[in-house]
């Protein structure tokens, strides 16, 4: 096997191991995110006296409005 390829395989296992650690740091944020996120929500359906599907209702209107 010639030097190039060697040193190509090797950066694709320094990147791999990269990914993989950066994936493990990741995932408890994306969790955290999706929890506040959720939170908000119910913060947002209690001041106003909704249900979430009123909210996500609300919520796809302006988005629709927005597109148009």
């Amino acid at each position: 096997m010639n030097k190039e390829l060697e040193k190509v395989y090797k950066k694709i296992d320094e990147l791999t191991y990269k990914k993989a650690l950066i994936n493990e740091k990741l995932e408890p944020l994306l969790i955290r995110k999706m929890e506040l996120e959720n939170r908000e929500i119910d913060v947002v359906c209690k001041e106003y006296n909704m249900t979430i599907r009123e909210v996500m209702q609300k919520i796809n209107e302006k988005k629709e409005k927005n597109n148009e």
